[in-house]
């Protein structure tokens, strides 16, 4: 039987079955770790684990040595005679690429938090634990880089154990933090049994409790080995996918058990419907059980066309079958099915409920769209992907030859699909091309993928205000154009109800890169065609995307549109106006400020470097709130302004002679006087 065919076999099996993510703080160690998984499953030697990092597939990837894609991978892994079907996903460490981490949870049951034992708990490992309980992913923990202690930090064994147990303690405090407000499991990890781990991925070694009981293994015997240099004997004791495996299949969910608390979390319909249920049990035989396809990722294959990545929650996925997009309301034909194997891909009939896969043949869709059977054409969609990050920085970007700027123009339709946190702004007067993006690594290695399509020169990075209500701006009412409106803008935010809450019937629409949401009364919806209820929404897209008062972008901010009338027919060319002026009119009522982003900072760096690294902090008009100490490093916390955050990681460099380590990571908005936004203009 061959590989293709055994995983085949497997996916009938749900309870065989592990949706898993690796998550973690950037270059904690993932990609390195998943080596270990690829030589359990047959696909990578033993003497490159470590080194590899096999599922880094682009070159910039791999010359820069962190992940920027999410990449996926179906391993077939044996444990105690029983074969497992695990599928994969390796998700990006760096902050800039956050977006695509929420996309790859949504179809995961489980994560293996990563967490390096000299660095501990940084600024993206807390947001990779908030992001997994949001979606109802079980995270489990482990503990990587410990040679870093032995043979860098010269601990003791006993002080090794006291550093474990320090971090997995604060691991398992955040998730009890952020699990309070969702319905989930009361997820903690323990050392006794083995659903923490620890060792050396780049050593390719790991022990758990139970292991270290059953062989007797010590932390002074590891030090030992490390003091002695036989490493390779400490491999060949302690080999990395023994605890790994085990921590997997012991402690992560199968899709049945994780989709009974999972579903209500991510879907809100009536959970006692039959399609409710169908989800909840992850059914998948029977006739009358609807097909349910939550999508995340779209991307390009050479040979496919456009592949949707996604999950199957119900029923069966079928090539040659009919489905409908619930967000788009449109009907569309499934060709092919593929599951992933690295960097190559193989062709499957069918597929059930519990499995990831990808869809050829369904064209261009938005990542997040709910595919279900036709049959199901009333069901509501998923959730939204919620994205703890905004776009902060922009580019200009333009084609070296003027002849392909229509081709850019195709490819930037494209990257729009793939990238969550990537805003494109094209303005029609005067053709300039803008990125916005995460910050300038995630901007940058935008720039370089569409480079490999079209040559193309892009600006200096520049920081991209926003602007930001004071207060509610109370119902307001304009008529022009033989158009009436009425409508209100308030502040959007998480613990906060609408001035007028959502109804049956009523349309809302969330626009994530800026946290804004518009809603349109159902009266409105009954009323007009469908052509009408976009031009409406056009109208108060163009109003949110280019402010009153400077053009940048609105942000958290909700739009109520509760009246709409028009006495010589509906037009785009009157709609469109009204609606962006009317915006404008209540975004001036609320007394909208021009604000900046701010950036939380964390530096982790040795004790003789605080002062230095103190002053570049300082010099930057950013504030520091927490400097604590941890053996011989010192780490620092707090806030810089985004715009005066580029090429700090050359000073940094530079100046602890590459010793520091740091992230930084969008944590608010704050007003910004005259004086200082001059300033960033004089710097253009």
């Amino acid at each position: 039987m061959s590989l293709i065919e055994k995983i085949s076999k497997l996916m009938t099996n749900q309870r065989k079955i592990r949706n898993i993510a690796l998550v973690a703080h950037i270059d904690h160690g993932k990609t390195t770790l998943s080596d270990s998984l690829l030589v359990s499953a047959g696909v990578l030697a033993p003497s490159i684990a470590g080194e590899a990092r096999a599922l880094d597939f682009l070159p910039e990837e791999q010359r820069r040595g962190i992940t920027m894609k999410t990449a996926n991978i179906s391993l077939l892994i044996n444990k105690d005679d029983q074969e497992f079907l695990i599928n994969l996903i390796d998700s990006p460490g760096h902050v800039d690429f956050s977006g695509k981490v929420a996309r790859a949870l949504r179809i995961v049951d489980g994560a293996i938090v990563v967490i390096d034992a000299v660095e501990q708990v940084m600024a993206q490992t807390e947001t990779v634990i908030r992001q997994c309980v949001a979606e109802g992913v079980k995270p489990i923990l482990f503990i990587n880089k410990v040679d870093r202690l032995i043979n860098e930090l010269k601990l003791t064994p006993t002080q090794i154990a006291e550093r474990i147990e320090i971090i997995y303690n604060n691991f398992n405090a955040l998730v009890k933090k952020f699990s309070k407000n969702f319905n989930v499991p009361k997820w903690q990890s323990t050392t006794r049994d083995g659903s923490v781990v620890f060792g050396s991925a780049l050593h390719c070694w790991a022990i758990s409790i139970p292991i270290a009981k059953e062989t007797k293994i010590t932390f002074d015997q590891i030090v030992e080995f490390y003091s002695k240099n036989e490493i390779e004997a400490l491999q060949q004791l302690l080999p990395i996918e023994k605890p790994l495996i085990d921590m997997i299949i012991n402690h992560l969910p199968d899709p049945i058990t994780a989709q009974k608390y999972r579903i209500q979390n991510i879907w809100k319909g009536d959970l006692t419907s039959a399609v409710g249920k169908a989800m909840i049990n992850c059914q998948a035989e029977g006739e009358d059980v609807p097909l349910v396809f939550g999508s995340t990722k779209i991307l390009m294959d050479k040979h496919a066309g456009l592949l949707v990545l996604g999950r199957i929650f119900s029923g069966v996925l079928k090539e040659k079958t009919n489905v409908i997009l619930l967000n788009e309301k449109e009907t569309k034909k499934i060709q092919n099915i593929y599951v992933f194997m690295g960097q190559d891909k193989k062709r499957l009939a069918q597929v059930p409920a519990g499995n990831t896969v990808a869809i050829a043949g369904l064209g261009e869709i938005t990542p997040g769209e709910t595919i279900v059977s036709i049959t199901q054409k009333e069901m509501l969609p998923f959730e939204e992907i919620k994205y703890l990050a905004t776009p902060v920085v922009t580019v200009a970007i333009e084609p070296e030859m003027l002849r392909d700027l229509q081709k850019l123009k195709r490819v930037l339709e494209r990257f729009d699909l793939e990238d969550p946190n990537l805003l494109i702004k094209i303005d029609d007067q005067s053709g300039e091309i803008l990125l916005m993006g995460l910050g300038e690594l995630h901007l940058e290695t935008v720039v370089n993928d569409i480079s490999e399509l079209v040559k193309c020169t892009s600006s200096s990075p520049l920081v991209i205000f926003v602007e930001r209500l004071s207060k509610p701006s109370g119902e307001i009412t304009r008529d022009e154009f033989g158009s009436k409106v009425k409508l209100l803008v308030e502040s959007k935010t998480e613990d906060k109800t609408p001035v007028q809450s959502l109804e049956t019937g009523d349309y809302s629409e969330s626009l994530s890169q800026y946290q804004n949401e518009i809603i349109i009364k159902n009266s409105i919806i009954t009323k007009f065609s469908k052509e009408a209820i976009e031009n409406i929404l056009v109208g108060t897209r163009n109003a949110l995307f280019s402010g009153p008062i400077s053009s940048k972008p609105v942000s958290g901010v909700r739009v109520i549109i509760s009246d709409f009338e028009v006495t010589e027919g509906e037009k785009f060319e009157h709609t469109v106006p009204l609606l962006r002026n009317s915006v404008w009119d209540a975004l001036r009522a609320g007394e909208i400020t021009i604000q900046e982003p701010f950036y939380k900072i964390q530096i982790t760096t040795p004790a003789m470097h605080l002062g230095k690294v103190t002053s570049i902090i300082n010099k930057r008009k950013g504030n520091i709130v927490d400097v604590r100490s941890d053996q011989d490093l010192i780490i620092i916390s707090g806030n810089l302004p985004v715009a005066e955050s580029f090429n700090i990681d050359q000073d940094l460099r530079s100046d602890t002679e590459g010793r520091a380590f740091w992230q930084m990571s969008f944590e608010r908005y704050e007003p910004i006087s005259k004086t200082r936004l001059e300033e960033y203009k004089q710097r253009k």
